[in-house]
């Protein structure tokens, strides 16, 4: 019983931290993508 408690802790985990991590990704390409259409002229060159 103990070990199937963990699996599921585990699994749970592990799928909460996915969707976390996807999030955070979405969000970075988005701000990438929203910081090009605001500079428009290259600053880094």
């Amino acid at each position: 019983m103990k070990k199937w408690v963990t699996t599921l802790a585990l699994v749970g985990t592990a799928v909460a931290v996915g969707l976390v991590v996807r999030q955070i990704v979405q969000d970075l390409s988005t701000d990438a993508e929203l910081w090009q259409s605001v500079t428009d002229t290259p600053a880094l060159d």
